[in-house]
């Protein structure tokens, strides 16, 4: 049987886009029609990408996979250790839910710094499902993982010193828009600047003009990016506000 890009996404559960972006770095190859150079898949292919996918559920960054597969590793060797690791992973897991049942009862408070390590796993998982994708794309695995990885060692401090450089970026933000016109060299501006560059570096542990643009040109063409700052300050507009702000200071 064959398939479209459409009907393997319907079908997998897969964006559009991951498909064709597994096709152009060569993990997934798609067959082309010669008439319309339309990407199409056979069922047969259907046993790699299963193998992808379960992989990536497993945390596997897609140069490893496409290492596994050019090698032709022992598939089944590999799934019976990731499946000795996921049983190891239960057993946390069970235990886990045994101090939350416990925490319901009354019966054991969470202490503060445990409390936070499960914070920063969700906000990992939730960053990763919400613009992982993204972000790969743009900037390659190996750039979402290590954002990963610092965002799993900040220390409670860190994370409070970039609530607090957001709050500014908030506050001075709605200031800034009660205006018709934006003074984007103005000490409201320049404040948003430097507050955001701060809360760039304390939450993804790296720092570049460039990398700074690049994340303002996010948040005017990426939806979730512009929601997440407009509904922050609760304005619309807001993060293209911020965008500007940023251009005008890093450009």
């Amino acid at each position: 049987m064959q398939y479209t890009v459409s009907e393997l996404s319907e079908l997998t559960g897969l964006s559009k886009r991951t498909l064709r972006y597994y096709d152009d770095i060569g993990l997934f190859k798609a067959r082309r029609i010669k008439e319309n150079d339309y990407r199409v898949y056979q069922s047969e292919d259907l046993d790699t990408l299963s193998i992808i996918m379960l992989l990536r559920r497993l945390d596997f960054p897609l140069s490893k996979i496409q290492q596994v597969l050019a090698q032709n590793t022992n598939t089944q060797q590999l799934l019976a250790e990731q499946k000795r690791q996921l049983l190891e992973k239960q057993q946390e897991i069970q235990s886990l839910i045994q101090w939350i049942n416990k925490i319901e009862q009354e019966e054991v408070m969470m202490p503060d710094k445990e409390k936070f390590e499960v914070f920063k796993q969700k906000e990992i998982t939730d960053n990763r499902e919400q613009y992982g994708e993204e972000v790969i794309e743009r900037y390659g695995e190996e750039a979402l993982d290590k954002a990963e990885h610092h965002l799993s060692h900040l220390s409670e401090l860190e994370y409070e010193q970039a609530q607090q450089q957001e709050q500014i970026i908030k506050e001075k933000l709605n200031q800034l828009l009660e205006h018709n016109q934006i003074d984007v060299q103005g000490s409201d501006a320049e404040a948003v600047f430097n507050a955001h560059r701060q809360w760039l570096k304390l939450m993804s542990g790296q720092y570049s003009e460039g990398y700074h643009q690049a994340m303002a040109e996010l948040y005017i063409t990426d939806d979730r990016f512009k929601k997440y700052y407009d509904d922050l300050v609760g304005k619309q507009d807001a993060a293209e506000c911020l965008s500007q702000i940023i251009k005008a200071y890093t450009e």
